[in-house]
C-alpha cells in the first residue's frame, strides 16, 4: 500500500507506477489517498489548498484521473485541478478493473468523496486508547452513515482499521506498555504515526486482543493494518498467541 497526496504528486505518475508495482507484486498493490493535514509539507513539495471544500474536490479529481488512466487506452481529462490530453498507461494491472483505492477522510466532504470513489474506508477511532468502548460506538455510527451514503449511490464499501497492537501477559501489563509508548511518542515525533494506532484499543492479554479484534470485525471491519509495540517481540507474540485463536469474517 502506497500513501499518495493529491497536490504533491501527479496522478499520471501514480497511475503508471501503481500498475507496475501491481504486476510485480502479483496483484497485491493498493493506493491510499491521503489529503494531508500538514501545510508545510505541501509548501515544500507541492501546493497547499486552504479551503477544505476545494481540497476534497481535488482529491476526487485525483481519483477520477487514476481510474481514467487505468481503464482507458489513450485518454484525456480536463478538470478544475488536473488536465491532460492523449495520455496512455499501456501496462494493465493484474487486479481488475484497477488496484483498490483506500482513504481515511473523516470530514463530511471527504466522506462523500470516499463514498463515491473509494473501495475501502479506514475508520477513525477516538485518539485515546483508554476510550475504547466510546470509540466503538462512534465508529459504529460512522460505518452506518457510510453504508447509507454508499447505498444511495448503488455502491458498497469495505472498512479498514489501522491499529497498533500492544500485548502483555495481562491487560495491566499491556496498558503499562502502551502508556510507556505514549510517553515516548510525546518526545519523539518519529513515533507519532505508529502511536496513533493505539487509538484502536487493541491492547491487552492475548485473549483481550482476540476479543477486541473480533468486536471490530463484528462491526464491519474486515481489514486490519497492524503495527506492533515493541515491534519484533510484539509480532512474535501476536503470531504465537493471537493468530491461532483469531477467526475473522470478511474478504
Amino acid at each position: 500500500m502506497a500513501a499518495v497526496h493529491p497536490g504533491i504528486i501527479d496522478p499520471r505518475v501514480v497511475a503508471k507506477q501503481a500498475v507496475s508495482i501491481d504486476r510485480i507484486s502479483g496483484g497485491r498493490f493498493c493506493v491510499n489517498i491521503v489529503n494531508g493535514t500538514r501545510p508545510h509539507e505541501f509548501h515544500a513539495f507541492g501546493e497547499w489548498i486552504e479551503i477544505g471544500a476545494a481540497r476534497y474536490r481535488r482529491m476526487e479529481e485525483f481519483i477520477q484521473c487514476l481510474k481514467t488512466l487505468w481503464t482507458g487506452a489513450e485518454v484525456s481529462f480536463k478538470g478544475e485541478f488536473y488536465s491532460f490530453e492523449n495520455c496512455a498507461v499501456p501496462t494493465r494491472a493484474v487486479r481488475k478493473p484497477y488496484p483498490p483505492i483506500y482513504a481515511a477522510s473523516r470530514a463530511e466532504d471527504g466522506m462523500d468523496v470516499v463514498a463515491r470513489e473509494a473501495d475501502v474506508w479506514f475508520v477513525n477511532p477516538i485518539n485515546d486508547f483508554e476510550r475504547y468502548d466510546e470509540s466503538l460506538m462512534k465508529v459504529e455510527a460512522e460505518i452506518h452513515e457510510m453504508r447509507r451514503k454508499c447505498a444511495t449511490l448503488g455502491r458498497s464499501m469495505r472498512f479498514g482499521l489501522s491499529a497498533c497492537v500492544v500485548q502483555g501477559d495481562t491487560d495491566k501489563e499491556a496498558i503499562d506498555f502502551a502508556s510507556d509508548y505514549k510517553a515516548a511518542a510525546m518526545s519523539d515525533p518519529t513515533l507519532k504515526s505508529a502511536y496513533n494506532g493505539l487509538s484502536a484499543g487493541v491492547i491487552g492479554s492475548a485473549k483481550t486482543v482476540v476479543d477486541r479484534m473480533k468486536r471490530w470485525n463484528d462491526m464491519g471491519v474486515d481489514l486490519f493494518m497492524l503495527q506492533f509495540y515493541p515491534l519484533q517481540n510484539g509480532m512474535e507474540r501476536f503470531a504465537r498467541d493471537v493468530m491461532p485463536e483469531l477467526t475473522l469474517t470478511g474478504r
